[in-house]
C-alpha cells in the first residue's frame, strides 16, 4: 500500500487551489518600443504592489503571441537610474520576472536500482531494513548519509523548472535555475545534465525599456516558447508568473525598495506566483505521430510522468523522466536521486501522407496515429522500397547483451538487427526480419569465444550473417556464413544459403554503437 501511495503522488502533481486571471492576445497594434501605450486600452492584469513606502507602483499587462508571451508595464515614481553593467545590476532599478508551468515537481522515493528492481527509501532510517545493507553497520552508516545529501540536490533539481530574470536596459540574467544547477557538484551535474538552463540568446526574454516625462519607466518583455521552464503537460493553459519592480540598492543592502505582482510573495515558492490563463491553450505534439506525454521505468514495469522543453515549433522529439539511477549490481546508494533520464524519438516521412515513428513504433496516414506497442524499433538505418510497401531497417548496430550489464556475458557486445515491412496503403508494420549475435570475443583470427559479423545488402533483401564458434573439443573458431532472403510474397525473410567451414570475415567491420557520442 505504501508503494502504492508514493506512486500516485509520483504522477499526481500537487496544485495549489488558486483564482486565475485571464490573459488575452497580444494588441493587433503592437510596437515593440519598451511604450505601452497601445495597451492602455485593456485592462492591467497585475498591479504591482510596494512592499515599503519608498518601493515603486505600477501596472503590468500579459498577452499571448504566436510566437510567445508579451508582458508589458508601468512603473510610477521618479525617474530610473538603470544600471550599466549586469555584475552591477543591484545597483540601478531593474525587474525580476519569474516563471514556472508547474506547482511543484513530484519526485520518486530517494532511492537506487539494480538488475532486479528499485530500491526506496522513506526516510534515512529506512535504510536499515534494506537487505543488502542491514548487516553492515557501516553501510547503514553510509546509506543514511548518502540519503541526506539528495535532500540539498533535490532542492536545488525543483529550482530547475523554474526561471527567474533579472532584466534591465541591455541586461538580461537568469538568476535562480543557472546558480542551482552551477552549485551542484559535478557528478550531479551529470545526473541532471538535461536540465542545465540553456545559455542560448534565442532562449532568454528580449526587452524595452522606455523612460516617460512623467517620471516613472515602461517596458515590454518578449518571451519565446522555447525560454519557457519545462512542462508537464502538452496543453499548457496556464503558468505561474511574477514581476518584481526593485529600486537601487546599496552596497550594505542590495535588495532595494521592492514592489511585486504577488501578494503572497515568498522568494522562491512557486505557488505563491501569479496564476494566469492563457488566452488559447498552446499545444505541442510529440513527434507528428502524437505520442502521450509518459515514459517507463528501466524495468517496463511502470509508466512515468514526462516533461519537455517548450518549443516554438509546435512539434517536438525529445522528453524526459525523473527516475532514480539503476546500474547491474548497484547494491548500495550510489549517484544521485532522482537522475534526469532522456527519452528520444525519431519521425520519418516515407511518403507525402505516411509517417513512421519510434520508439515504441508508431504511424501516421494521414490524421489518423496508430501505435504498435509491441513492435520497437530504435532508429530507421535505411528505407527501401519493394513490392507493395518498404522494408525499413534498424541496423545494425552495436549493443550490449544485457541492459544491466549483469549475468553471463551481461556486459559483451551483441550485433542487433531488425527489419519491418511497412505496407504502403493500410495496415501496421510487421517484423520481417530481428535477430541478435553475441560476441564473446571480438578478435576474429585468433579469438575462441563467440563471434559474429552481419551485412546487409543495399537493396535491404539480402542479410548476410558471419556466425563464428569454437567446438568444445577444437583450438580453433570456426565460420559458418548464412543468408536471409527477403519473400516478398509472406514479406519475411528466409534462409536461402548456408556454408561451413568459410573464411573469417576480416573485411567486415563491427557496427556502431549508437550509444557512443
Amino acid at each position: 500500500m505504501l508503494y502504492l501511495l508514493a506512486f500516485l503522488s509520483l504522477i499526481t502533481p500537487a496544485v495549489k487551489p488558486a483564482m486565475a486571471t485571464a490573459i488575452g492576445q497580444a494588441p493587433d497594434n503592437l510596437v515593440f518600443d519598451g511604450d505601452p501605450a497601445e495597451w492602455r486600452e485593456t485592462a492591467a492584469v497585475m498591479t504591482l504592489l510596494p512592499t515599503s513606502p519608498k518601493a515603486r507602483g505600477g501596472h503590468v499587462w500579459v498577452a499571448q503571441a504566436a510566437d510567445g508571451l508579451i508582458v508589458a508595464g508601468r512603473v510610477t515614481g521618479p525617474s530610473p537610474t538603470f544600471p550599466t553593467t549586469a555584475d552591477a545590476i543591484w545597483s540601478g532599478d531593474h525587474l525580476e520576472l519569474s516563471l514556472a508551468l508547474i506547482d511543484e515537481v513530484p519526485l520518486p522515493l530517494i532511492g537506487w536500482g539494480n538488475q532486479f528492481g528499485p530500491v526506496e527509501l522513506e526516510t534515512a532510517e529506512s535504510c536499515a531494513a534494506v537487505e543488502d545493507l542491514a548487516d553492515s553497520p557501516n553501510s547503514v552508516s553510509e546509506c543514511q548519509t548518502w540519503y541526506n545529501e539528495q535532500q540539498s540536490y533535490r532542492r536545488q533539481l525543483r529550482k530547475l523548472f523554474v526561471r527567474r530574470w533579472q532584466l534591465a536596459p541591455g541586461i538580461t540574467i537568469e538568476t535562480l535555475a543557472a546558480p542551482a544547477f552551477a552549485s551542484l557538484p559535478d557528478e550531479a551535474k551529470a545526473a541532471a545534465l538535461t536540465l542545465a538552463p540553456s545559455e542560448t540568446a534565442s532562449n532568454a526574454p528580449t526587452t524595452r525599456f522606455a523612460t516617460t516625462a512623467e517620471g516613472g519607466y515602461s517596458f515590454e518583455i518578449a518571451i519565446p516558447w522555447s525560454a519557457l521552464p519545462p512542462s508537464p503537460t502538452l496543453d499548457l493553459s496556464e503558468i505561474r508568473m511574477m514581476v518584481d519592480v526593485l529600486s537601487p540598492g546599496t552596497d550594505r543592502e542590495r535588495e532595494g525598495p521592492l514592489a511585486t505582482t504577488s501578494g503572497e510573495r515568498k522568494g522562491e515558492d512557486v505557488e505563491t506566483f501569479n496564476l494566469l490563463r492563457l488566452a488559447a491553450v498552446k499545444q505541442w505534439d510529440v513527434t507528428r505521430c502524437r505520442y502521450p506525454l509518459n515514459g517507463e521505468d528501466q524495468w517496463t514495469e511502470q509508466k512515468l510522468p514526462a516533461y519537455f522543453f517548450p518549443a516554438n515549433s509546435s512539434e517536438i522529439s525529445e522528453l524526459f523522466v525523473l527516475e532514480n539511477d539503476a546500474a547491474g549490481y548497484q547494491y548500495a546508494p550510489a549517484g544521485y536521486s532522482p537522475a534526469v533520464e532522456m527519452i528520444r524519438f525519431f519521425s520519418e516521412t516515407i511518403a507525402p501522407d505516411l509517417t513512421l515513428c519510434g520508439p515504441p513504433v508508431a504511424l501516421r496516414r494521414g490524421n489518423d496515429s496508430s501505435f504498435s506497442r509491441d513492435l520497437s524499433l530504435s532508429r530507421v538505418s535505411s528505407i527501401k522500397r519493394v513490392e507493395g510497401g518498404w522494408l525499413i531497417a534498424d541496423g545494425p548496430y552495436l549493443g550490449s547483451a544485457s541492459r544491466f550489464g549483469s549475468g553471463a556475458c551481461g556486459a559483451c557486445p551483441l550485433i542487433g538487427l531488425q527489419v519491418l515491412y511497412l505496407p504502403e496503403t493500410k495496415g501496421q508494420p510487421s517484423v520481417a526480419f530481428a535477430d541478435a549475435w553475441l560476441i564473446e570475443d571480438e578478435d576474429i583470427t585468433e579469438g575462441l569465444g563467440r563471434n559474429a559479423r552481419v551485412q546487409v545488402s543495399d537493396d535491404l533483401t539480402t542479410i548476410t550473417a558471419w556466425e563464428g564458434e569454437t567446438p568444445a573439443d577444437a583450438r580453433k573458431m570456426i565460420w559458418t556464413r548464412i543468408r536471409q532472403c527477403y519473400d516478398p510474397s509472406t514479406h519475411l525473410f528466409e534462409e536461402c544459403g548456408q556454408e561451413e567451414g568459410v573464411t573469417p570475415p576480416i573485411q567486415v567491420p563491427l557496427p556502431p554503437d549508437p550509444s557512443s557520442p
